[in-house]
């Protein structure tokens, strides 16, 4: 699931555009980033940076 992340992430050159997506799937699937996601809002608009950032996802059980 993290290759599909990455992936997902490298497609994207803006960071505002994968913070969004990131945002909409956190809400959508509940998904559990690493704290170190923060790092990037503040970083360059390289978004190769955010692949390293994600750690595991999470799906609640109920």
């Amino acid at each position: 699931m993290n290759g599909f992340f990455q992936r997902f992430f490298r497609q994207h050159i803006k960071v505002k555009a994968a913070i969004e997506k990131a945002v909409n799937l956190y809400y959508s699937f509940r998904f559990c980033f690493d704290h170190r996601l923060d790092l990037i809002i503040s970083d360059t608009h390289q978004i190769e940076l955010v692949s390293i950032s994600i750690s595991t996802f999470c799906i609640d059980s109920d």
